[in-house]
């Protein structure tokens, strides 16, 4: 069976199409073929610079610059290759000869096949392009949707539950800082001294078993028999701080050394009186 084929850009020099708004160009025949018959001249968008790279290619129409219409045989059929598909428009059909090119191109006889060829023109259909016309992919989109919603749905419902953790506003050396800062824009140093030399005197009445309103001396004397501190020493600290603690002329300085000596005391107080670990029972 004989099989005619009209074909776009199948082999040969690639070139491209003119652009059809700027019109189309007349070609003659360039030799005597079963193309041209009744068509001496044809009408076509012009190609750019087609010039085919095989022997066997023939150039029906065309002229100095370049082909227009292009046949070779490949196996037992016949490739009729044209530049431009614009004979085939509705205006290009109109044209002298192009009809008879079109009727030359497919041929006669009831034993041919004829097979079109418009992938390089843009028909160009899979299956992927097939579906894209289709309802599907909104139906594949509304599906993804919907299990988006019961991923989310389940996992905070039978996710881990955490309490929301709570964040301090100040954290305590920053609190210590701050204070800090204010007693030492206030010059307050009178003010540490006090508070540091009543926390210790409260402590030790208590270590001690003193009345509340007893005076230095006798917590230095104290101290020194029951917790074998040094009485001179503790006793010159306590008279220090006694004194500083009421005044306002102290120095930022000095009431930082006092405050360190009474935090001194006041650690080896809380050394004391921590809880001894047991030994193992024999």
């Amino acid at each position: 069976m004989q099989r005619e084929v009209s074909r776009q850009r199948k082999s040969g020099e690639k070139f491209e199409e003119h652009d059809a708004t700027e019109g189309e160009t007349q070609f003659p025949a360039l030799l005597p073929s079963p193309l041209t018959a009744g068509s001496p001249e044809i009408s076509m968008a012009k190609p750019n610079n087609w010039h085919p790279a095989k022997v066997d290619q023939i150039a029906v129409y065309g002229n100095k610059d370049t082909a227009a219409v292009v046949t070779y045989s490949v196996g037992k059929g016949t490739i009729v290759w044209w530049g431009s598909p614009s004979p085939l428009t509705n205006r290009g059909i109109k044209e002298p000869g192009n009809l008879a090119l079109l009727l030359n191109s497919i041929g006669g006889g009831k034993d041919k096949e004829i097979l079109w060829d418009e992938y390089f023109h843009g028909a160009r259909g899979d299956f992927l392009s097939y579906l894209g016309k289709t309802p599907l992919p909104w139906v594949f989109a509304q599906l993804g949707l919907l299990l988006l919603f019961i991923l989310v749905t389940y996992s905070r419902r039978y996710g881990t539950i955490r309490m929301p953790g709570k964040v301090s506003r100040l954290s305590p050396l920053e609190f210590v800082d701050t204070l800090g800062d204010l007693y030492t824009s206030a010059h307050a140093g009178a003010a540490a001294v006090r508070v540091a030399y009543q926390r210790l005197r409260f402590q030790l009445t208590r270590q001690l078993g003193l009345t509340a309103n007893a005076t230095v001396a006798e917590l230095a004397r104290t101290a020194s028999r029951l917790l074998g501190w040094q009485e001179p020493a503790l006793l010159g600290t306590l008279a220090r701080a006694d004194r500083n603690s009421r005044t306002f002329n102290v120095t930022d300085a000095e009431a930082l050394e006092i405050v360190r000596d009474l935090h001194e005391y006041m650690a080896r107080l809380d050394l004391r009186s921590a809880p001894k670990e047991k030994g193992p029972s024999k």
